[in-house]
């Protein structure tokens, strides 16, 4: 996504804009509402249904919940690499290697930043849990 500039698809970097506000509780809602419709159509199939508590399930919410959040710091931090750089990187050594050699270590800083905000984001959140009865 950091790359498309133009286009139908530089549109949807403002996606992350639309979706970033939503409250972790509404994700909650609406995950705990859509396992309720899988249980009950696993139900009919005969299998077992999805947990609706416990850990795996407040994982899965937090993590819808700050993707957008997530998608949007990784792509302030990768936009503050150089174009330049990176087109000098792919001409000497393939596209991984640019990005482990030239890209990460420029966007590190930015990247381990928006980490860390997201792990406080995820930490002051106690709504997600108590909902699921961690």
């Amino acid at each position: 996504m950091w790359r498309w500039d133009t286009g139908w698809r530089s549109y949807l970097r403002w996606l992350v804009v639309v979706l970033a506000p939503i409250p972790p509780y509404i994700h909650a809602l609406a995950w705990t509402s859509a396992i309720y419709a899988i249980n009950s159509w696993l139900k009919g199939l005969g299998l077992p249904a999805i947990p609706i508590q416990g850990g795996a399930i407040a994982w899965w919410i937090q993590l819808m919940s700050l993707t957008p959040i997530a998608v949007g710091l990784a792509l302030v931090g990768l936009k503050s690499v150089e174009p330049m750089l990176i087109d000098a990187a792919r001409t000497m050594r393939s596209d991984i290697v640019g990005l482990f050699r030239v890209v990460l270590p420029l966007a590190g800083p930015a990247l381990m930043a928006g980490g860390g905000v997201l792990f406080l984001l995820s930490l002051l959140d106690y709504s997600v849990p108590s909902l699921v009865k961690f």
